[in-house]
This record gives C-alpha cells, structure tokens and sequence, in this order.
C-alpha cells in the first residue's frame, strides 16, 4: 500500500505526530466555539490508520529507518532532531493510537456537556501528540522534551476540574513527585553523554557502539550501571511505582476517561526498553 501511494514511513509517522497537534491547536484556536470533539477524534483515527497501514506494517522486522535534521549547536557538539523508526519504536506509536483512539470515543459521552469540554478535548490532543512523539525520538534529549510535555498535559488533565480543590492538590502532588523522577532522568542523560559523547539512540544501541563490545570495561560497566540506576527513578515517578507512587491514587480526580492514558504511558517509553537492557546486563557483573 505504501508502495502504491508513495508514502515514506518516515513522513507517514511525522503525520501521526502531527494530526494531533493539529486537532490541538484549531482547538486552542476555536476555544469554546468548539465542544463537539468532532475534530480530535478525526486526527487520532488518521493516526492510528496511518500508524498501522503506513509506519507500522512497512516497518515491522525490516531495516530501521531514520531522519533528522539538526536541532542546534553547542561548541563542537551538533544535537539533531529525529525520529527512529525500529520494531519497537513503530509498535509503541500504534499501541499509543489504540489506546487513544477508544478513549476518545467513549469521551464523546462521558463529558459530554460538562462546561469545560473544550479545554478536554484541546489537552487530550496535546496529550497524544506528546506521547506519539516520545515513542519515535531519535535521541534521549528529545525524548526528554516530550517526556516533559506529557508530564504537563497529565497535570492539566490531573486539574481539569480547578475548582475542586482535591484536583488542585493531585495535580500539584503528581508535578512534584515527578520533578524527582525527572532529576534521575536527567542525570541519566548526564552520564551517558559524558562517557558516550552521544545521546542518539542507533548510535548508542548500534552492533557498532561499544556497549556491545564482548570484553568487559569495568569502568564502563560501572557507569551503565549508575545512569540505569538514573533511569530507574525517573521510570519510578513517572510509571507510580513504590516509593513513588503516592500521586497516582489522587490522580483519580482528573476525568475517568484519561485514566487509562495515564496509565498506560508508561509504555510508551521505548528508550528505556533499551537502556535497561544493559542495566540489566551490568549488574550481572556486580552480583
């Protein structure tokens, strides 16, 4: 089908980022004006069939693909943008669309006339824009930027309903807890980028990087294991697990229907299905 319409996997994928973040934006536009929801369930089903028929298919068990462009420069360091298209990377962003695009259509009843619905339906769209992004990142700094965007439309969703100060609480508590998650990712990035001079994901997972050299490097066993350890906690807050799990539970005064996003947005981080591979890996040398 591809071969038909002449459609590149890589430019199908960037339109199942962009369908979204369209719907977002004429929703930021038309505010009020537009409550029906018409419009955010149109982009999510194009993503989810471009996503399956044009990024999904094309792809799955053949060659990775990817584009980038450069993002900016730092001294004699060149930072690009990109996506990544492999089995998982393609297989999370149709997961995403799955799950979204139910969620989307059960929100057609389920809020409907509540008196905030158009701000609903503009953070749902952003929401899915920045998990469908996070899945194809190239690289861990922008994958990053949008680990952050998602974590800000959770905490819009979170506190939809302002008024109710049990939502002001949630969404406070789950901005802070994950501020801690998000300084382990960080130094995550730190540690990597210091001892590997890239944060690109093929070139860090490549069968040309040197994490995949058979003979052990004691020292660079030791940082795998710290920037895993990193990863780890940024994992914690952002997925509730223990101890960082205290602002799921309040997360619950956000719409019902989100729930389910929230939840399964975990999944939607295939860099770490990479990284804790070889966490894994080094603390097997160790214990």
């Amino acid at each position: 089908m591809t071969n038909l319409l002449h459609i590149s996997p890589i430019h199908a994928s960037l339109a199942v980022l962009l369908f979204p973040l369209a719907a977002f934006l004429y929703q930021a536009l038309r505010g009020k004006q537009d409550q029906s929801g018409v419009v955010g369930l149109l982009a999510i089903l194009l993503s989810t069939a471009a996503s399956a028929f044009f990024v999904f298919l094309p792809t799955w068990k053949q060659a990775p693909l990817e584009a980038a462009i450069t993002w900016f420069t730092v001294g004699g360091s060149t930072f690009s943008a990109g996506i990544l298209l492999n089995n998982l990377t393609v297989l999370m962003q149709l997961l995403v669309c799955i799950i979204a695009l139910p969620v989307h259509i059960y929100s057609r009843v389920y809020m409907k006339g509540d008196p905030g619905i158009h701000r609903y339906w503009m953070y749902l769209s952003l929401f899915c824009f920045a998990m469908l992004a996070l899945c194809v990142a190239n690289n861990l700094l922008l994958m990053y930027v949008f680990w952050e965007l998602v974590g800000f439309a959770s905490y819009l969703l979170i506190g939809f309903w302002f008024t109710k100060n049990a939502a002001v609480q949630a969404n406070k508590k789950a901005f802070i807890v994950n501020r801690i998650g998000d300084i382990g990712f960080l130094i995550g990035i730190a540690l990597v980028y210091a001892h590997m001079g890239t944060l690109n994901l093929s070139e860090l997972f490549g069968k040309q990087s040197p994490l995949f050299e058979q003979i052990p490097l004691w020292h660079t066993e030791r940082w795998m294991t710290y920037a895993g350890l990193a990863f780890f906690v940024g994992a914690m807050a952002k997925s509730a697990q223990f101890p960082l799990h205290v602002w799921l539970p309040d997360a619950m005064e956000g719409p019902t229907s989100v729930s389910s996003l929230i939840h399964a947005r975990q999944w939607s981080r295939p860099g770490y299905f990479y990284w804790l591979r070889y966490f894994h890996c080094s603390m097997k040398v160790y214990f």
